[in-house]
């Protein structure tokens, strides 16, 4: 009986102390999903398909700062909404609308390649692309939360003797990454960066 009380107070003790550190807790579950490197210039920023408008915003602040003066969007998906309107753009060509019609970056600085339907897929692109233009050092663009696992994959994809890459994520519009749980958007997008990092850690 002695031994069932300490259990349960151990139990019980460890509750309250992870109600206490919750805030923590979840700062530390997000924060582990991030894994960017600082910020240098490059040859050329290579912007991942999804949120448009997010990575359009921040590609063109490192574009306007001089980080880069070449950006190709990247990614062959058609998003479900546009099949609705029966506009067919990918969201490469949304990416270069974001950049180019509300950001103010020369449409001369960007290139659409409409390729890759998933993370692998674009990045395998990525390097087929800078070992055709002969590019040895770029720049990577994502969400925040996206950059742990594009880390990953570029290290397994790309020789980092041919070419050096830089991953960057773009702050959401929706919630912010220091307190997601805040809000539904954030704590969707947590909950499945985890599930793809589980995926590509089984698959890959």
């Amino acid at each position: 009986m002695k031994r069932l009380w300490i259990v349960g107070g151990s139990i019980l003790s460890l509750i309250l102390l992870s109600w206490m550190l919750r805030r923590d807790i979840l700062a530390g579950i997000g924060s582990y999903l991030i894994d960017e490197q600082p910020l240098d210039t490059v040859e050329v920023l290579f912007v991942l398909g999804g949120n448009s408008f997010d990575r359009g915003n921040e590609a063109a602040r490192l574009y306007n700062e001089g980080y880069v003066n070449k950006i190709v969007c990247v990614g062959g998906v058609v998003p479900s909404v546009l099949k609705v309107l029966n506009k067919e753009k990918t969201e490469g060509e949304l990416c270069a609308l974001q950049l180019s019609q509300n950001r103010q970056v020369s449409t001369y600085d960007i290139t659409v390649m409409s390729k890759g339907t998933s993370t692998m897929e674009e990045i395998t692109e990525i390097g087929r692309y800078c070992e055709a233009k002969e590019i040895q050092r770029a720049m990577v663009l994502s969400s925040k939360f996206h950059t742990k696992r594009i880390r990953r994959v570029v290290d397994k994809v790309l020789d980092p003797q041919k070419i050096e890459i830089l991953v960057r994520g773009a702050p959401s519009s929706k919630y912010s990454e220091l307190v997601w749980w805040h809000k539904e958007e954030g704590m969707i997008m947590v909950n499945n960066e985890y599930a793809k990092l589980l995926y590509y850690f089984i698959k890959y």
